[in-house]
């Protein structure tokens, strides 16, 4: 599999000037779709590493399939406790976490609330701060221990109220450490390259980072030069190619459990980051700041 701009993707070539919403192989064989899910893998020299510091690993990893709920935010939170071995936080084991009547039953009542007129009055939900958010309206148990929980950190990068193109001055902090980083290129995208860093830098220290974007929540759990490696929350055993249906040509690749696209198409619609700032390769312990509201 090449991954980039003009890819080939299963049995096809799919380029820019096919300007499909959405493309959907389904009905993998498990053998055809482990092959293709250790090709994706094989472009991210540090997801074993990531995975192995949790007692996991990428060829038995098991994940929550949203199937066709929009509950991306909620099964990817599900997720990332599950990688990071937190699911005491909901009181209850991994089987109970993953089966459907529990994260649906979570899931549909945060979006019958965020429908409600007197309310939000919004479609769905649209980020972790919403589900974050409403989860604690709620009285959730889950949400009530988040606040409670040793580094837990809910970063958000752009707003919505006032524009998106303003974002989280705090991305400051470490302007020293990206420049270090992307060298020289720097400058030409400072604010995504500070963005980039905020994200590679926990990865590097195996945190990984859930992101929301363009209505979409997954787990980065690995990056390279030019993409970035999500643990995602849809169907095993298929291959799913999505094209953004803005039209400006990024592409959005999946295969059982595991999704890429270019890192910088994510980070100028990154939304908002959920994470554990703890791991054992950290250089020195320091006390997370955990950041609720966004303001500028």
């Amino acid at each position: 599999m090449k991954i980039g701009r003009s890819e080939t993707i299963g049995i096809e070539t799919v380029s820019e000037a096919k300007r499909e919403d959405y493309k959907f192989t389904k009905g993998l064989t498990s053998s055809e779709a482990k092959k293709r899910r250790l090709d994706l893998l094989s472009k991210f020299e540090m997801v074993e590493s990531l995975f192995k510091h949790y007692g996991h690993s990428t060829a038995k990893w098991g994940w929550i399939n949203q199937g066709n709920d929009g509950a991306c935010t909620v099964a990817s939170f599900l997720n990332l406790l599950h990688l990071t071995k937190r699911e005491k936080l909901t009181g209850k084991s991994w089987t109970e976490m993953k089966a459907q009547e529990y994260w649906q039953k979570m899931y549909y009542a945060m979006n019958d609330y965020i429908n409600y007129p007197y309310t939000y009055n919004l479609p769905e939900l649209r980020d972790y701060a919403d589900m974050l958010d409403i989860g604690l309206v709620l009285g959730r148990k889950l949400h009530e221990n988040i606040q409670k929980a040793a580094g837990f950190v809910y970063f958000p990068v752009a707003g919505f109220s006032q524009n998106e193109n303003n974002k989280n001055r705090l991305i400051l902090d470490d302007e020293k450490a990206a420049k270090q980083r992307y060298g020289t290129v720097f400058g030409k995208r400072r604010v995504l390259h500070l963005i980039g860093h905020h994200i590679e830098s926990r990865i590097d220290r195996n945190i990984p980072v859930g992101l929301s974007f363009n209505g979409h929540a997954r787990v980065v759990v690995a990056y390279n030069d030019t993409h970035l490696l999500f643990m995602d929350s849809w169907v095993p055993n298929s291959d799913q190619f999505v094209m953004n249906r803005r039209g400006d040509g990024y592409m959005d690749y999946y295969i059982d459990g595991f999704s890429t696209m270019e890192k910088f198409m994510v980070y100028k619609d990154c939304r908002d980051l959920v994470y554990f700032e703890e791991a054992a390769t950290k250089p020195a312990k320091k006390k997370a700041r955990v950041f609720y509201e966004l303001k500028f």
